[in-house]
């Protein structure tokens, strides 16, 4: 009885199912609602083009871009400057701007471009906003961080124009290296530890990998005669200050939480990147680039959102929930959800969200997951 209990309320559709569902959205919406009353509705707008503003300010002037001095404990944009040198010279003119001439069209930008991936994504445009409050894409909307645009490069890479939802193939001949290269290079183009993606373009499309470096390097060069070889080795130097494991804003990479088994688990997800098939294969490289990643914030998991979107609502909803804790145990609980059962949505239909008009809830019908084919995976 308990058994066919159970299986009642898994078949998607039935009116358990839905009731199942109802409540997990409410959980959900009341996690997200904390994590705004206790965290971003006092989230500093436009903290995250400050830093890199003040940063640009600061070379102008023949001071120090990289401040040592900013890896305190203290939060807003006192923060550290962590981009590359070339995007010194890219920031420059922006300082010459009021404020507010720069930070609204750059928040307008970065919604109008969230919007664009959750469609491109395959998130229906009445749900879009519930998306976008949640606190990885609400948090850099805020901030005006960049990752944004970055996640959006990811997106364009693995999916396709044609049709919300619709993965790409990254080696498709139809899709020159150019453009390939173009996206993979942007997803690191700014922080270079989000590499994940374009080692898995390097595996099938190595002329494309060789462009994204080629774009990597060309900027650099270009603008080396005006930051000078000493800024790019106070940037490595930043770099190798922000994994003191003593500055309490350094995020919740693995790596920096349990360097021990954090750096091998971190090495074996880039590594397992050369392992992924080119079909569908952006789900689970947003996966291994978040488990690998060298530097990890909130914004950061918004490389399994993806993921998210293509198993169960209800798993996907509890993931979502233990995100807006705002606590370390609860995004590496997202995480390693999203990962067991992504991994295992394979082999077990009922994990896969089926594709319909139910996005939501559920059809008001029963339907089976069985027969349905995943959102966002090629006919």
């Amino acid at each position: 009885m308990a058994s066919r209990g159970v299986t009642k309320i898994l078949a998607y559709g039935t009116r358990p199912d839905r009731l199942v569902r109802f409540g997990l959205w409410i959980i959900a919406s009341c996690a997200v609602a904390f994590a705004w009353a206790w965290n971003l509705s006092s989230y500093t707008v436009g903290v995250d083009l400050e830093i890199p503003l003040r940063a640009a300010e600061r070379w102008v002037a023949g001071g120090q871009p990289y401040l040592g001095s900013a890896f305190t404990n203290l939060g807003g944009a006192t923060q550290p400057f962590m981009y590359p040198p070339y995007a010194l010279p890219i920031l420059a003119p922006l300082t010459l701007l009021p404020r507010a001439a720069v930070l609204v069209p750059w928040l307008g930008l970065l919604l109008a471009v969230a919007f664009a991936t959750c469609r491109r994504l395959g998130v229906p445009v009445r749900w879009i906003p519930a998306v976008l409050v949640w606190p990885p894409f609400a948090e850099p909307l805020i901030g005006g961080n960049v990752q944004v645009l970055l996640f959006a490069a990811f997106v364009a890479l693995y999916w396709s124009p044609s049709g919300p939802g619709v993965c790409r193939d990254v080696a498709d001949a139809g899709e020159p290296d150019w453009r390939i290269g173009l996206k993979a290079g942007a997803i690191m183009f700014l922080k270079v530890g989000q590499f994940q993606p374009w080692l898995h373009v390097g595996r099938w499309r190595w002329k494309a990998a060789m462009f994204a470096l080629a774009m990597l390097g060309g900027a650099a060069l270009v603008t080396l005669p005006l930051v000078g070889l000493d800024t790019w080795r106070e940037w490595l130097e930043q770099l190798v200050r922000a994994t003191n494991r003593d500055w309490r804003l350094g995020g919740f990479a693995l790596s920096r939480m349990l360097p021990e088994i954090g750096l091998a688990v971190s090495a074996m997800a880039c590594l397992g990147v050369l392992f992924v098939r080119t079909r569908d294969a952006g789900r689970t490289v947003g996966i291994l680039t978040v488990i690998g990643a060298p530097s990890l914030y909130m914004f950061g998991l918004l490389f399994l959102l993806p993921a998210l979107l293509h198993m169960r609502r209800e798993i996907s909803l509890v993931a979502a929930s233990l995100v807006a804790t705002y606590t370390y145990a609860g995004a590496w609980a997202a995480i390693v959800l999203v990962a067991l059962v992504y991994a295992a949505a394979s082999r077990l239909p009922v994990l896969r969200e089926p594709a319909g008009p139910g996005w939501a809830l559920g059809p008001p019908t029963n339907r089976s997951a069985s027969g349905q084919r995943p959102m966002g995976a090629a006919p």
